[in-house]
């Protein structure tokens, strides 16, 4: 951390990690060898809303063309920029939490929602013969809803409901929506996420399925 000295009466001090949030820099690791200017998390997050199909990779492959050309040797590492993005972006929410802002909320049509939009998509992922991280999620229920809290809501509407397993509203119609599917091999998941959305168009809630 760099040491800061008045010109007035020449006492001087180190900067902490207050002094780096207000110049707008975010430290990546414990002893700040890394920091990152504030302007390129707007900048990689407004890339994401705007093409939600850029990674992380590209966006650090276009900031990485400066560099080269003006002379410079070194590298942003993805993983220290991805983690560092997904911290601050906690920060900001657990900021509009205390200010009370609703990012899933549509003010136009709250408390008297008349009807939702539900979409999702399935695919098959290899995760059965991948290693898989058990660090906690940062977001955590916060948009996508627990898998234990859906589980007991689809549980809630099978007792309520007439239900076969296997075979849902549609599914007897249209193969993309059946809830089984015969191609499942042993080391593939069926992973999918359902959205829901306002008519205004909203983000509301969404929820992960795992078929196995």
């Amino acid at each position: 951390m760099p040491e800061l000295i008045c010109e007035a009466c020449q006492s001087t001090w180190t900067a902490g990690v207050d002094a780096l949030n207000r110049s707008d820099y975010w430290p990546a690791t414990l002893q700040f060898a890394t920091v990152y200017a504030t302007d390129v998390f707007f900048s990689f997050e407004e890339m994401k809303m705007a093409a939600p199909g850029l990674s992380c990779q590209a966006f650090l492959r276009i900031l990485n063309q400066p560099t080269v050309r003006f002379g410079r040797i070194s590298k942003i590492s993805a993983d220290s920029f991805l983690k560092s993005f997904f911290e601050w972006e906690a920060v900001r929410f657990e900021v509009d939490n205390i200010c009370k802002e609703e990012p899933f909320n549509c003010p136009a049509c709250t408390p008297d929602m008349l009807a939702v939009s539900v979409d999702g998509n399935r695919k098959h992922y290899r995760f059965k013969n991948a290693a898989r991280s058990e660090e906690q999620a940062i977001f955590e229920g916060v948009f996508i809803a627990k898998d234990e809290d859906v589980k007991r809501f689809v549980d809630h509407i099978h007792n309520t409901t007439k239900h076969f397993s296997g075979r849902s509203v549609c599914g007897g119609e249209w193969s993309a929506a059946r809830e089984t599917s015969q191609r499942s091999a042993s080391k593939v998941d069926e992973e999918g996420l359902e959205l829901v959305v306002c008519w205004h168009g909203v983000l509301l809630q969404s929820s992960s399925t795992f078929l196995t």
